[in-house]
């Protein structure tokens, strides 16, 4: 059953110009990143690569996700789902499944577009990986919260300024560098 409706999902989100756009986003704002010239100074590469990813892990999993449960929920299609026997976890995992997938390509973009080096990869995959599972599950929630996709920004966007905003800004200030931590 996940496999079909994983299908679906990988087919649904392919044709939704908003889900897309918000897959292109981290990659667009790498490369305008490493193109800033400061008077002949550029951002490190691993600033960039930080800085994107840390978009891609926040903008994803929360608005990705988030978007196609309650496109679902809008288009009754969940409803139809669950009478045909799809489990709510059914349901979920392939969700997040899909949005695992397209977090992890965008990502896997955003590390060689900044140039680092291939030895780093399993690294960098592991540790997004690990910060992408806690991420698809806010994101499930902000989902599962909204009525339908108008509404998901309203819930959305207070949980990526908590994600996004304090390790941003973590070098600039003591105090937001230790709310990042956390």
């Amino acid at each position: 059953t996940i496999r079909a409706l994983f299908k679906k999902d990988i087919k649904d989100t392919g044709k939704n110009a908003n889900v897309l756009i918000l897959l292109l986003l981290p990659v667009f704002f790498c490369v305008l990143y490493n193109l800033l010239d400061f008077g002949g100074e550029v951002l490190p590469p691993e600033f960039v690569l930080q800085l994107s990813v840390l978009m891609s892990l926040c903008l994803i999993p929360t608005s990705f996700l988030a978007s196609i449960i309650a496109e679902e929920k809008e288009k009754n299609t969940l409803r139809t789902l669950t009478l045909s026997g799809v489990t709510g976890g059914e349901f979920l995992c392939s969700k997040a499944l899909v949005t695992f997938l397209y977090m992890q390509g965008v990502n896997l973009v955003i590390f060689f577009v900044t140039g680092q080096p291939v030895d780093r990869l399993l690294w960098f995959f592991v540790c997004t990986t690990l910060t992408s599972v806690c991420m698809i599950f806010v994101g499930a929630f902000a989902g599962l919260l909204s009525k339908d996709q108008m509404s998901t920004s309203m819930i959305v966007v207070p949980f990526m300024l908590v994600f996004l905003i304090p390790p941003m800004f973590s070098g600039a200030n003591d105090v937001l560098g230790t709310i990042a931590k956390f």
